[in-house]
């Protein structure tokens, strides 16, 4: 598939939205990171399994978990 696809901003998004979560103690960092990159393979996208951290799909997970961090959400109230 293309880049032009959308998969990787879609990563992208779900990451920063789940990110902010982590942050405000509604979920768990592992679990969050462990599904996105679940669902990023199965998207079709790199695994980092293969690649390791450095692999684009995971460094999208950090980069978007990093940015919903900065911005945590302490309620499902709180959009």
């Amino acid at each position: 598939m293309s880049a032009e696809s959308g998969r990787n901003d879609a990563l992208n998004f779900a990451a920063y939205k789940m990110g902010r979560l982590v942050a405000g103690g509604l979920l768990d960092e592992h679990d969050v990171r462990q599904t996105l990159t679940d669902a990023a393979v199965v998207a079709g996208l790199d695994d980092p399994a293969r690649g390791g951290k450095h692999s684009s799909s995971a460094r999208t997970v950090t980069s978007g978990m990093q940015a919903g961090m900065r911005r945590p959400r302490t309620s499902l109230e709180d959009r």
